[in-house]
């Protein structure tokens, strides 16, 4: 009946590691996808096609924008990873300049994205961090290497202006919202404590048993769980490679704290 996809994202360069910028192409800043990365998600969207599309007949054969929903952070590297998945699954739906990071400089314009600037905020808020074109003040505390001899100065002045403090404070509450959607936390909630590779992908896969009708919603519909292409067995279900709708729902209900923001907020003397 459904299919959820968690991914995430392929190979990419260092984010915080002081790197000296001659050591990848100049298009690129810390924490963009490689051209290893790009591979990785396109291989997954074939490994989609093949078993959802030319298999099991059940995603179609033809794109259809109708169909699909999608929750991204909006980082150049994790837009250009579901580009690169998209293409695998779909490779007549882009063009071959559209697996670049080229594609991404002006992604309102390349990719459609809601020209609203509150739905942009976040997203800026990361980028004036990671690079000069945005923001050339902030961007000489992270990357001190552009001025040694001026960086304490800086660093003095702006760590302690209150406008520099909110923008931490926004940066801090946007990292833990977009960590609480992270593949890892999923793959913990199920049992498995590993820590997921780079473009590792989780299915939940949500099945009905259309020949039994008269079966009330729990016992008739189950989720599937499927780890890249492992099938996981599920130790809350019973140790079955397969969970009822209700112990699917208890499974999470469990794992799930209630006001989970505020619970993370806390802080320890």
């Amino acid at each position: 009946m459904k299919i959820i996809l968690f991914h995430r994202h392929g190979a990419r360069l260092p984010a915080v590691e002081d790197y000296y910028p001659e050591d990848w192409t100049s298009d690129r800043v810390r924490g963009d996808l490689t051209n290893k990365g790009i591979q990785q998600l396109l291989k997954v969207g074939k490994t989609i096609r093949r078993k959802y599309v030319d298999e099991m007949k059940f995603l179609p054969k033809v794109y259809d924008p109708l169909i699909y929903k999608v929750k991204i952070a909006q980082l150049s590297r994790c837009m250009l990873s579901l580009l690169s998945m998209l293409n695998g699954l779909y490779p007549d739906i882009y063009q071959r300049e559209h697996q670049t990071h080229q594609t991404l400089l002006n992604p309102k314009k390349k990719l459609n994205f809601s020209t609203n600037l509150k739905d942009h905020e976040e997203r800026d808020l990361i980028f004036r961090a990671q690079s000069s074109k945005n923001c050339q003040i902030i961007s000489k505390i992270y990357h001190r290497r552009k001025n040694e001899d001026k960086f304490e100065q800086i660093y003095n002045f702006f760590i302690q202006h209150p406008v520099m403090n909110s923008t931490l404070t926004k940066l801090q509450h946007y990292r833990e919202k977009r960590n609480g959607k992270s593949l890892n936390h999923q793959i913990i909630s199920l049992g498995t404590e590993k820590i997921p590779p780079l473009s590792a992908t989780l299915f939940i896969e949500l099945w009905e048993k259309s020949h039994l009708p008269h079966l009330p919603p729990d016992n008739r519909f189950f989720v599937k769980f499927y780890y890249g292409k492992k099938e996981l067995e599920i130790m809350a279900c019973r140790n079955r490679r397969r969970c009822t709708w209700k112990e699917f729902k208890i499974l999470f209900k469990t794992r799930i704290k209630p006001n989970l923001e505020v619970f993370c907020d806390q802080t320890q003397d």
